[in-house]
């Protein structure tokens, strides 16, 4: 586990697959470091697929940081088949990143991330909620670096 949206992948039924980062595709959690959003994030992740839980991958391609862009699911306590990245949404635990017009599962992300800012749920409620998107946070963060340099 690495945060809210990536996360790394222990044991694959493949030799070359035991230590597999996977970056979410559709969503951007808040950084670990936006207190309290970022562990949040990375709890609710834990919660739903914690230590040893089967997954079912869909690999979309490799990012620029050599990390797997996919669609993770994983059955529920009852066998039920959940999408791990709608459910980040629908929860209120990330914002959603789309990457041009073509992406799969377009329709559920856009849907559980706008019921989810319709209920203020977590990240945007109203008064407790994140003050800065994830992805200006990671700006502002690249420059305050630059100008302690």
């Amino acid at each position: 586990m690495i945060d809210g949206d990536s996360i790394r992948v222990l044991q694959l039924n493949c030799q070359e697959c035991k230590k597999l980062e996977i970056r979410l595709l559709g969503i951007d959690a808040p950084e670990y470091s936006q207190d309290p959003w970022g562990q949040r994030a990375r709890n609710f992740v834990l919660e739903r697929i914690g230590l040893g839980h089967k997954l079912r991958i869909e690999f979309k391609g490799i990012d620029k940081y050599n990390r797997h862009l996919a669609y993770v699911f994983f059955d529920d306590a009852y066998g039920k088949e959940l999408f791990l990245n709608e459910e980040l949404l629908a929860n209120g635990y990330a914002d959603i990143f789309i990457l041009g017009k073509s992406m799969a599962h377009t329709t559920k992300l856009k849907a559980a991330y706008s019921k989810a800012r319709r209920q203020e749920l977590n990240i945007w409620d109203m008064e407790k909620g994140i003050k800065i998107r994830p992805y200006r946070y990671r700006k502002l963060q690249k420059v305050l670096k630059s100008n302690n340099k």
